[in-house]
């Protein structure tokens, strides 16, 4: 029997009754596809204002290029702005950071809109 909980956009999966074993399996997470929308785009800018990368998706597919990013630089804050037709949606700042264990962060700064 297959179990799905939705968390917050993240569907969370889990086999239950599965096996032999008493020990319950972990659950594994798999990303909830986003909506597409006609004319959306996301600009990635650095703290200069150039642009540093397009995305023809919403903000948390952003989000996830400013990972890959950061993996390969370290350290940076990045502003995000969301378009649907033109028309600003959201724009905030982030900070992306790099533990030493290499594990990458991404967090608001500021947000308006």
């Amino acid at each position: 029997m297959v179990r799905r909980l939705v968390v917050a956009g993240v569907v969370i999966s889990s086999l239950a009754g599965c096996g032999t074993t008493s020990a319950p399996i972990p659950a594994t997470v798999v990303p909830a596809p986003q909506k597409a929308v006609l004319g959306q785009e996301t600009q990635v800018l650095d703290e200069s204002g150039k642009l540093v990368l397009r995305v023809s998706g919403g903000t948390q597919d952003a989000l996830q290029k400013i990972v890959d990013i950061t993996t390969s630089t370290g350290t940076k804050k990045y502003r995000v702005v969301h378009t649907v037709n033109g028309e600003v949606k959201a724009d905030a700042v982030y900070q992306a950071e790099r533990s030493p264990e290499g594990q990458v962060r991404v967090r608001p700064v500021t947000v308006s809109k």
